[in-house]
């Protein structure tokens, strides 16, 4: 589809370069490149800057004409994208009266005949990248305006902000200068970017455009910004969710006897599933130490957890073939907590009539509280209900409070 995409574009701007000199013919044409005052005979030197007055900067208009995003690296922060520059000044050495060439009102001649911008991505992350080719034609109109096409892609470098990963909007800049000239030269302005032709990304959607002029750069430069919020869903399915789930399987292992063996063996497996799923994060987001995904922030209080169920489920297996009774003190805070307690005893016992007194004497005796007799597999099950509750609190307001702040973000 994208190539497909790319063979229209290229197909319809060769269109509009050919069609606007249809009632001329190919003679008319080469009289005007070679026996005129224009190219060969003429003197035309495409090293000079072709302005009218050279006290004043040579204005040159500059388009992003956005075909694709083809990739946007988490870990390099690289950003790659297709499309062409849509370039426009005036050249006055180039004017001619169509009249004199049966009407013809357009050229088009290559890029190396012609002065043109010597364009770069400043920011490209490759060694070095020249916009153009020499192989590229420029569309000439009788005004002395040219048109220039530069197709192709471009590699940029992108520092990303993944805080709200996978709910993140990143901004990458394609930064263009004119290197072979200063500031008294040329004007470069921006148009924007046009996104007419644009072909949707399956990861991305663009949310803003911005084209603009730095004026603290001494160079001639044209940045292009390109806001893009990620697509959630590939992310929330194949990430979030298992891990949600592991985070769940996790709670499980309250739930297994001490007496099948298996809560070692379950508790450290899940552990180990939950740690392939921090190493896939990790090397999907960048090295960054500034900042730290709020997704990040999840999975480690997830493995955290993990961490210590392991240890929980561990020592019950331990405590579980202890033989001796529970502590005293433990008892008590297990009666406390619980509140399992014996209901009171009120015993009344009457004393003799002391006759000699003329009194009779009633005294009354509580009997203490009787605690109940705990044991060890008493002691795992308190576990066991506590840890439940307690993980699967944790659980689910990490999971909410995190995955909020994200898509918040």
């Amino acid at each position: 589809m994208r190539a497909h995409v790319v063979s229209s574009a290229c197909f319809l701007l060769l269109l509009e370069l050919f069609s606007s000199g249809a009632g001329s013919s190919v003679t008319d044409s080469n009289k005007l490149y070679m026996y005129t005052d224009l190219i060969v005979t003429g003197g035309y030197n495409a090293r000079n800057v072709p302005s009218a007055d050279y006290s004043l900067p040579l204005p040159v208009t500059v388009e992003l004409k956005l075909l694709s995003i083809n990739e946007l690296d988490d870990v390099g922060e690289t950003f790659r994208v297709t499309g062409y520059l849509s370039v426009v000044w005036t050249d006055t050495s180039l004017i001619w009266d169509s009249a004199d060439y049966n009407g013809l009102s357009s050229a088009q001649w290559p890029q190396k005949d012609v002065w043109h911008p010597d364009i770069t991505l400043s920011n490209s992350y490759l060694d070095y990248q020249q916009v153009g080719d020499d192989k590229l034609l420029l569309l000439i109109l009788n005004n002395g305006e040219i048109s220039w096409y530069p197709f192709q892609v471009f590699h940029s470098t992108c520092s990303l902000d993944i805080t709200d990963f996978p709910f993140d909007e990143q901004s990458c800049e394609l930064q263009f200068k004119a290197w072979s000239y200063y500031m008294e030269d040329l004007n470069m302005t921006s148009d924007g970017v046009n996104l007419g032709d644009y072909e949707a990304s399956s990861s991305w959607d663009i949310v803003d455009t911005l084209g603009y002029t730095d004026a603290n750069q001494a160079e001639p430069n044209v940045r292009f910004r390109i806001t893009m919020k990620r697509k959630p869903l590939f992310i929330i399915v194949t990430v979030v969710f298992p891990i949600l789930a592991c985070a769940l399987l996790n709670i499980c292992v309250f739930i297994l006897p001490v007496e099948s063996g298996e809560r070692a063996g379950y508790s450290v497996t899940i552990f180990l599933a939950l740690a392939v799923f921090l190493t896939i994060i990790s090397t999907t987001l960048p090295a960054n130490s500034e900042k730290i995904a709020i997704f990040s922030v999840y999975l480690i209080i997830t493995t955290v957890a993990s961490t210590v169920t392991t240890i929980i489920a561990l020592f019950t297996i331990r405590i579980s073939i202890f033989q001796n009774p529970i502590p005293q003190r433990l008892n008590k805070a297990m009666n406390f907590i619980i509140c399992k307690t014996k209901t009171n005893r009120k015993v009344s016992t009457v004393e003799p009539i002391d006759t000699e007194a003329g009194q009779s004497d009633l005294s009354t005796n509580f009997a203490s509280y009787r605690l109940k007799d705990y044991t060890w597999n008493d002691v795992i099950r308190f576990i066991d209900v506590g840890c439940i509750v307690f993980f699967s609190t944790v659980i689910v307001l990490s999971t909410v409070i995190c995955l909020t702040i994200a898509a918040k973000g």
